[in-house]
């Protein structure tokens, strides 16, 4: 067993190494060119990099998607692991709520924003076991300190109730509003 478990090694490591049997064109001044311009590039996008030409928090890359729409992302590299990127196409750049939550009350409790856009509310603080209610749109979030709720507002300007479904909240006073102009 022991052999067999040494041939299958031997075998992985030298199979690692084998060379592709399809055949290669020569290199030809041409081909010798283009690889040293293309080097070349890199060398004069890795100066200017160093030179400072770059942002210095990040990099911005613009992206084309279909339709001929450009979306342009930030990218930061402090030496850390990455962190995801949101990108919203479309509607509006929205509204960020910091929100705090407690036995009968939503505070700030009215929300105004844009028709479409993007609402992201952080819950700062919060006593108790609530929720956040908006009816017309589906939206239904049990609220949890420094947790955050991203919704789309809807299209049609109005007024929107939001409010706390648990027990008798929202007749105790736990609602608010959605303005959507």
């Amino acid at each position: 067993m022991k052999y067999l478990l040494s041939l299958f090694m031997v075998v992985a490591l030298v199979g690692g190494g084998c060379v592709s049997t399809a055949p290669t064109e020569p290199e030809t001044a041409d081909t010798v060119t283009e690889e040293a311009s293309e080097t070349e590039e890199q060398v004069e996008a890795e100066e200017a990099s160093e030179d400072g030409e770059d942002d210095e928090d990040g990099e911005t890359v613009t992206i084309e998607l279909e339709g001929g729409v450009e979306v342009e992302v930030e990218i930061e590299d402090d030496g850390d692991e990455t962190e995801p990127v949101d990108v919203t196409i479309g509607g509006s750049a929205g509204v960020e709520v910091n929100m705090e939550s407690g036995n009968f009350f939503f505070s700030p409790n009215t929300i105004t924003t844009q028709a479409g856009s993007q609402v992201e509310v952080t819950f700062t603080a919060n006593s108790g076991f609530h929720t956040f209610v908006i009816d017309e749109i589906g939206v239904r979030f049990e609220i949890d300190e420094n947790e955050r709720l991203i919704f789309t507002a809807p299209t049609e300007p109005g007024s929107y109730a939001f409010y706390c479904d648990i027990a008798s909240h929202r007749a105790l006073g736990m609602e608010g509003v959605l303005i959507v102009e």
